[in-house]
């Protein structure tokens, strides 16, 4: 009886743990996206908003990943779990976790059996929103944040810069003929590219974060996921003509 009420205790423990992390990632992402959206931020220095939206979406998947291995193996997966067969070090490898995610944790026969699962994960697979800002947190987290200590520790290549990767995403948003057949004004003016980066980079984290939001309200047991949803709701609930329309100046975030 008392092994059993200590195990019960540690499962208590864990699952509220887990709960605790989805409510501080998704602080994460809704600071970083408040910081991006900034007035008068000044577009050029992306790097705090970027830190915040991609540390929160590492652990936001993460902790799914977790909460999924639970679920259909009653036991929650250690460390090497969020490891790659070769043994490398993925703790900041977003575009590894989303593969991971989209193609090693649901077996076919688990999706036949649960449709809606599948259409959220061919949303992460799929859109190619969600893998241009994938992309972009992936060379972030795993490169440009730590550019200027390369230059410092001698480490050659050193990575991309801040404003290497920025370049990136202005030539992308150029180069795209979506926009041009909008008719945006003044594509080249920089101030212009810069706002529709601010709204490109919104909407694709808002999409991502709605996706795995709505697997977790399909995976978690039933009172966990009311709890989660109290910190999910935002993105839970956005439909695709409110995307990119928050303030999140507004929105009370925890500290």
């Amino acid at each position: 009886m008392i092994e059993q009420d200590r195990q019960t205790a540690q499962n208590d423990s864990e699952q509220l743990g887990l709960e605790n992390e989805f409510g501080e990632s998704v602080n994460l992402v809704k600071t970083g996206l408040r910081e991006l959206n900034r007035e008068g931020a000044e577009y050029d220095y992306f790097h705090l908003p970027i830190l915040l939206m991609s540390t929160g979406v590492e652990r936001f998947l993460k902790a799914f990943i977790r909460l999924h291995v639970k679920k259909v193996s009653g036991a929650f997966p250690d460390e090497n779990a969020l490891r790659s067969k070769a043994g490398r070090t993925t703790a900041n490898d977003v575009r590894w976790f989303v593969s991971q995610l989209t193609q090693r944790y649901f077996s076919a026969d688990y999706l036949r059996q649960y449709p809606a699962v599948d259409a959220e994960l061919r949303t992460l697979r799929n859109d190619e929103r969600i893998s241009r800002l994938i992309d972009t947190f992936a060379d972030f987290s795993m490169g440009t944040r730590y550019y200027n200590m390369n230059i410092v520790s001698g480490i050659e290549p050193p990575g991309a810069c801040q404003m290497d990767e920025l370049e990136k995403l202005r030539e992308d948003i150029l180069e795209d003929d979506a926009l041009v057949l909008n008719g945006a004004p003044n594509l080249n003016e920089t101030t212009t590219v810069d706002k529709e980066i601010v709204l490109r980079l919104t909407k694709s984290c808002e999409l991502l974060m709605r996706a795995v939001s709505r697997l977790i309200e399909l995976e978690a047991p039933a009172q966990s996921a009311l709890n989660i949803a109290e910190h999910t709701g935002h993105f839970l609930h956005l439909t695709d003509d409110q995307l990119g329309q928050t303030d999140y100046s507004l929105l009370l975030i925890p500290d």
